[in-house]
């Protein structure tokens, strides 16, 4: 480390003579005033000087190409960041004409697209951004912050295996396992802003449900999110109390199924053979257990309270993973 300052702070090659005898040369890698890397080389014998000669020249290529890559890598940042921004406020197409493509490393993002947003919570992006990277490699996916999310784009036609690799990647770095809430498909940018608020109200109903660190898709919270959006932390658990409490209670202290029993019943249109069938009963026990219901609560089983009802007990399973 000396020998690299040094070469760093003289900008000519270092040698020293190593541990085991050998000796090394080691020169900075510079790309304008900043170090960018530093090669190094050992032999048992000595460097003559056309050899340290050739060794700093190689270094000063070396520094260039760095820089190169450097400057492409910054470039399709902003790109990224551009698009993103471009996307969560529609405000123009970043896809348009294949600009983003001509650009040096740039994305092949295309429309059809799938939009995700992941959830760092309190986590800086720095954190988040390194294993982000190594987990959407593609050219078809980019990836950058917005207003404090890591929001995400991709034209994978299998976008729920680029979620799954994400997840992986940031549960490795950080130790824990985020929420992605994964968008239907966007088809143009007029869909696009629309799809990001829905996003984010997902993002806030799996916080409501207490079930971050889950991959979710918008199409299977998105109808739930709209109803409790911009209402307090803890609506949906004051609604589904409120709604379907005791039965709840009861399966909690008895061990029941009642909840997902009336939660098919209401599934199946209020029938009776096709709620048993699908939980695999006999009707005579489908039977018993919704008269259970009633005993509990009439209003569960009431037709004019059926709406807010079937919503609770499919907030309750949801949170319940079933």
């Amino acid at each position: 480390m000396r020998a690299a300052r040094e070469s760093d702070r003289t900008g000519r090659s270092v040698q020293v003579r190593c541990e085991d005898g050998d000796i090394a040369i080691i020169a900075a890698a510079m790309g304008g005033s900043a170090r960018l890397g530093s090669l190094l080389f050992k032999r048992p014998r000595p460097f003559s000087a056309p050899e340290v000669r050739t060794f700093e020249r190689s270094a000063i290529v070396t520094g260039i190409v760095l820089l190169s890559i450097e400057r492409i890598a910054q470039s399709a940042h902003r790109s990224a960041t551009d698009a993103i921004s471009a996307l969560a406020r529609g405000t123009s197409d970043p896809f348009a004409g294949g600009a983003l493509r001509q650009q040096p490393g740039a994305s092949a993002v295309t429309w059809p697209l799938t939009m995700m947003l992941v959830d760092v919570g309190e986590l800086p992006f720095m954190q988040v951004a390194a294993p982000a990277r190594a987990a959407l490699t593609g050219r078809d996916t980019i990836f950058a912050e917005f207003n404090g999310d890591l929001v995400v784009a991709t034209s994978s036609e299998r976008p729920l295996d680029v979620a799954e690799r994400l997840s992986e990647e940031l549960q490795a770095a950080t130790q824990r396992r985020l929420t992605i809430v994964v968008s239907e498909p966007v088809a143009a940018i007029g869909e696009a802003p629309l799809r990001f608020e829905s996003l984010r109200r997902c993002v806030g109903l799996v916080r409501g449900l207490g079930q971050q660190g889950r991959i979710v898709s918008e199409s299977a919270m998105a109808m739930y999110a709209t109803i409790f959006a911009g209402g307090p932390s803890d609506a949906v658990g004051a609604f589904v109390r409120a709604t379907t409490g005791p039965i709840i209670e009861h399966d909690l202290r008895k061990g029941s199924q009642l909840a997902r029993t009336l939660a098919a019943y209401l599934d199946s249109g209020r029938s009776l053979s096709k709620a048993a069938e699908q939980l695999g009963i006999h009707v005579n026990t489908m039977r018993q257990r919704l008269d259970l219901v009633g005993q509990l609560s009439a209003a569960c089983l009431d037709p004019v309270h059926g709406l807010e009802t079937h919503l609770a007990l499919r907030l309750h399973l949801m949170k319940a993973g079933g």
